[in-house]
C-alpha cells in the first residue's frame, strides 16, 4: 500500500485521487486538477433542498470523470444503478485492492462512522480512499484530517450506497487509476477545459436557479435563512467552500496566463482576477454577517451576482483566445 496523505481541502474527490494514486505532489497539483474538473465554475441554488442552497453546478462525480478523460489518465470505474447488490460491489472492491488503492465516492458522509462530528454532515457527498483490509474491517484514508481509520463492512456499505445524496451516477461508485505517473497539464488540456468552463457558465445563466440568478435568489432569502439555525449553519459551510473554489479559479487563471502568454488573455485575466477578489470580499462579508446576525448580511450577493454574470463572458473570451 502506497499513500501520499494530505488534508484538508473541500475538493475531496480530487484530494482522494492524488492521495491514493500519485506520489510527490503538492497543493498546486490539486488546484490544477480540481480546476480541470470544472467543478469550481458555476453555481446552483436548489430552493427546495436545504442542503443544497448554494452549491456547484457541475456534479464532482462528473467532473472527476471529465478530468480523467481530458488528462488521458488510464483508470477503471465500477458503479451500480441501485443499492440492491452490495456483495457484488464488495467483491469488485476486494479484487481491485489486490492491485492497489481504490477511491470510493460519492458516499453519504454522515454514515462514515469514524468521523466524530458526522451528525453535522447530513446529506453531504464525500470521497475516500480504501487502502486495504484488516480482519473484517476496511482501512480507509480521508482528507477530513483522518490519515487512516477502520470501518466495518456494513457501515461502509451504508455510506457507499449514496442513497441520501443527489450527486453521483448510482451506488457503490469506485475508481482505480492504473498509473502512478502524475498528470501533465499541457496546452490542449487547458484549451479543452476552457471550452467546458465556458459551456458551464453559459448554461448557468440560462437557468433561473443557477449562476447570477442563484445569487439574486439567495439575496432574497436573507430573512428566511437568518431566522433558521439549520439554514444558517449550512450557509456557514457552503460559503467557505465557495471561497476555496474562487481561489482555485484564480490559480487556474494564473496558469492559463502563464501557458498561453497572449496579451488579450492577460488583459482578461486582470479583469477576472479583480472581479474574483471582490467576490471573495463579498463572500467574507456575508459569512461574517450571518454569524453576527447582521440585517444587511446578504446585500453583497447582488454585487457578486453581477460579477458572476460578467465572468461568464470573460471566460468565453479567454477560451476563444486560447
Amino acid at each position: 500500500m502506497k499513500l501520499c496523505y494530505s488534508g484538508n481541502l473541500t475538493c475531496c474527490g480530487t484530494h482522494a485521487v492524488y492521495s491514493g494514486f500519485f506520489q510527490k505532489w503538492d497543493y498546486q497539483d490539486v488546484f490544477k486538477f480540481e480546476a480541470i474538473t470544472t467543478v469550481p465554475f458555476g453555481i446552483v441554488h436548489h430552493p427546495d433542498n436545504p442542503f443544497r442552497l448554494f452549491t456547484c453546478y457541475c456534479d464532482p462525480d462528473v467532473g472527476v470523470e471529465y478530468a480523467f478523460q481530458v488528462l488521458n489518465i488510464p483508470y477503471r470505474i465500477y458503479y451500480s444503478e441501485s443499492s440492491s447488490k452490495p456483495q457484488q460491489a464488495l467483491d469488485v472492491l476486494d479484487e481491485w485492492l489486490q492491485e492497489g488503492n481504490v477511491v470510493l465516492g460519492p458516499l453519504n458522509m454522515e454514515d462514515l462512522t469514524y468521523i466524530s462530528n458526522r451528525n453535522l454532515l447530513q446529506a453531504m457527498d464525500h470521497y475516500i480512499i480504501v487502502c486495504g483490509t484488516e480482519g473484517e474491517r476496511y482501512i480507509v484514508s480521508d482528507s477530513e484530517g483522518i490519515c487512516l481509520a477502520g470501518i466495518d463492512k456494513d457501515n461502509l456499505l451504508k455510506a457507499w450506497a449514496a442513497d441520501q445524496i443527489p450527486e453521483g451516477r448510482g451506488s457503490y461508485i469506485m475508481r482505480q487509476v492504473l498509473t502512478d505517473a502524475l498528470p501533465v497539464f499541457e496546452k490542449e488540456v487547458y484549451r479543452e477545459a476552457g471550452r467546458q468552463i465556458s459551456v458551464n457558465l453559459n448554461e448557468c445563466e440560462k437557468d433561473d436557479n443557477c449562476g447570477s440568478n442563484a445569487l439574486y435568489k439567495l439575496a432574497e432569502k436573507q430573512e428566511e435563512i437568518l431566522s433558521d439555525a439549520n439554514l444558517k449553519r449550512r450557509m456557514c459551510f457552503d460559503i467557505p467552500v465557495r471561497i476555496q473554489r474562487c481561489e482555485i479559479i484564480l490559480y487556474y487563471l494564473e496558469q492559463v496566463c502563464s501557458v498561453f502568454r497572449k496579451p488579450a488573455i492577460k488583459l482578461a485575466y486582470g479583469r477576472a482576477a479583480d472581479l474574483l477578489q471582490k467576490q471573495l470580499q463579498g463572500y467574507n462579508y456575508v459569512l461574517w454577517g450571518i454569524r453576527k446576525g447582521d440585517s444587511k448580511a446578504f446585500e453583497p450577493f447582488r454585487d457578486i451576482a453581477r460579477s458572476e454574470h460578467e465572468l461568464g463572458r470573460i471566460f468565453e473570451n479567454i477560451w476563444e483566445e486560447m
